[in-house]
């Protein structure tokens, strides 16, 4: 799913590439032949968890940042810098829907953040960082979940991206959930998880499980507070703990349901599989568990660190499309 956008303003020195996250967004400023000349990071900019303001406050926080550090003037107007800015990839784990891109878009156009530009689902951003050819699938699993394939046709489809009310299933804040179930189970002698009950005392420094109501429950606690969570849960299955285990191989089965459904979907044989994420890219237990699943699925798969690279190859890719569209245009 992308919109692209053209204006007429001439672009000039540098391109812009974002990865809008659910809980924090990373900008790349690079050279027009994608060397990376400044980067710059702010909160999550998902507009379904912190809302619109706060999401588009997010990303231009990240983005200035970066031209800051490109242009090597931390006292600079970096509203000024933007107008440098030739072309832009917008990747954002919050466009899920067409209104969602149009939202964007008309803050992007309001707030002159680049003129030629394209809006993505973040999931787009793992696939072009890892996957050269163009075509395979992308399987993200941070706060949120989504998973999207690409035949070499150009044909799309995606599933996942609901949401944490209506899915996420495979996502972080679903595997710190699930270890709170478990926690307040045992807490009530219902099950005999007491590594993870422990380690959810520890993590929110309490003595006792009834406190937790406070942190849980409270006004202004975030998605984020209970997904952060989810790192324990995977230590504890890296050293072995039965219980965390047990969940990480559920979330597992999750995530490989998505690539097997795109892969039904599509009918692909045997397509290289893109992993990004801060679940995938952190823990080997969770990426081992999906991969014995999808064996005989996939012909290979590869882990994106940074997805913001990604958005910038694609906004080199929007820049030279648009460049050579024009110039032919006029010769």
């Amino acid at each position: 799913m992308s919109k692209i956008h053209h204006h007429s303003e001439t672009p000039t020195a540098v391109l812009l590439g974002v990865d809008g996250g659910g809980s924090k967004t990373l900008a790349l400023v690079s050279d027009l032949r994608g060397k990376i000349l400044g980067k710059g990071g702010s909160s999550s900019s998902n507009h379904h968890r912190v809302g619109k303001e706060r999401a588009f406050e997010a990303l231009t926080q990240a983005i200035d940042a970066a031209l800051l550090e490109a242009f090597r003037t931390p006292e600079g107007d970096p509203t000024a810098l933007r107008k440098r800015i030739a072309a832009a990839c917008f990747g954002l784990a919050s466009v899920d829907r067409p209104a969602d891109q149009k939202m964007f878009s008309h803050m992007v156009e309001n707030h002159g953040l680049a003129p030629t530009y394209q809006v993505v689902n973040d999931a787009e951003l793992v696939l072009a960082a890892a996957l050269e050819e163009g075509w395979g699938i992308a399987l993200v699993s941070g706060t949120g979940s989504t998973c999207l394939a690409r035949n070499m046709s150009g044909e799309t489809t995606r599933v996942g991206g609901w949401g944490y009310l209506l899915g996420d299933e495979g996502s972080g804040y679903k595997l710190a959930i699930r270890a709170l179930h478990l926690a307040t189970q045992t807490a009530d002698g219902r099950r005999d998880a007491d590594t993870i009950h422990q380690a959810v005392l520890d993590h929110w420094r309490v003595a006792e499980m009834e406190q937790i109501f406070d942190h849980i429950y409270q006004a202004g606690a975030t998605q984020r507070d209970i997904t952060n969570f989810a790192c324990k849960v995977l230590e504890l299955a890296s050293k072995g703990d039965r219980d965390a285990l047990i969940l990480v191989e559920e979330i597992a089965e999750e995530l490989a349901m998505h690539v097997q459904t795109v892969l039904h979907r599509m009918k692909m044989q045997k397509p290289r599989l893109a992993l990004g994420g801060g679940m995938l890219c952190s823990s080997a237990v969770l990426r081992e568990a999906l991969l014995v699943r999808l064996n005989d699925s996939i012909q290979s798969s590869v882990v994106v660190e940074n997805p913001a690279h990604g958005a910038v190859r694609l906004a080199k890719e929007l820049f030279e499309k648009t460049y050579y569209d024009t110039k032919e245009h006029t010769n």
